[in-house]
């Protein structure tokens, strides 16, 4: 079992009700910033960060659209997901700050990008 997956079970083992300011609880937050290091490493579909990390899809799905809408990640490209096999699959990637190619794309679909 590889570092990200024990560390993910550990969280769901010791899930006290724990909230941090906003509200939210601390286990989710732990499993974004998990999230956002496997997407770090560039542009990958929902079931191929699932299965590298563990995290369940419908979480992931929670994350992705908070940070599309906070134009942090946007689709790189659509094509065949190489874990299931199903065409026409976005293949999701983080904005870095210095990214003109993740400013071109963020342009076409309409974003405006936050500085």
């Amino acid at each position: 079992m590889n570092k990200m997956k024990k560390a993910v079970n550990n969280i769901r083992k010791t899930i006290p009700q724990r909230y941090n300011k906003k509200g939210q609880h601390e286990c989710f937050t732990t499993l974004k910033k998990i999230a956002r290091e496997q997407w770090s490493k560039g542009p990958q579909t929902m079931k191929q960060v699932s299965v590298a990390t563990g995290i369940v899809r419908d979480h992931l799905c929670r994350f992705t659209s908070e940070w599309r809408r906070e134009r942090t990640m946007y689709v790189h490209h659509v094509g065949v997901c190489p874990v299931t096999g199903t065409g026409g699959v976005m293949f999701l990637a983080l904005c870095h700050k210095n990214s003109l190619v993740a400013l071109k794309i963020l342009l076409k679909q309409g974003g405006k990008p936050n500085a």
